[in-house]
């Protein structure tokens, strides 16, 4: 299933790398700067232990990573007012169940990996590649 998962992901243009199961983290070095093939050929014999997914940020994609609801809806709000269309980007529950990842393109790459969302929303924007969210398909804790 992973493979599938990472191909399918490659398919569109994203970054998917190797997360350790039913974890958000990664323990492979220097993750940030490193092809994702070289990440998976690393991980290749070590079935049940690299069975998550992250997104990697970066080559013109970026993830708002809502930590909620509530922070999602405005964003797509603000998104909406400026007249990019709340239909315009995928938008997937993140395994914790709460949260959303708003997926989006940029047109160019910008300096840095993340930044928190201001005005008392909850979550980040991730935009380079040293900045990843848990992709779907992946258990976090035991939740998918």
């Amino acid at each position: 299933m992973v493979r599938e998962t990472r191909k399918f992901y490659e398919s569109i243009g994203l970054e998917p790398i190797p997360l350790l199961t039913n974890k958000k983290e990664t323990d492979l070095e220097r993750w940030q700067s490193r092809a994702p093939d070289d990440l998976w050929q690393e991980v290749v014999g070590r079935a049940g232990r690299y069975d998550n997914i992250g997104v990697r940020g970066g080559r013109g994609v970026a993830i708002v990573d809502c930590d909620n609801v509530e922070t999602a809806t405005a964003v797509l709000k603000h998104f909406d007012s400026l007249g990019l269309g709340v239909g315009n980007f995928p938008l997937v529950q993140s395994a914790s169940g709460d949260g959303r990842h708003i997926y989006i393109e940029l047109d160019n790459d910008t300096y840095g990996n993340y930044m928190h969302l201001g005005n008392g929303l909850s979550g980040e924007l991730r935009f380079g590649s040293g900045a990843y969210c848990v992709a779907p398909h992946s258990a976090v804790d035991g939740a998918a």
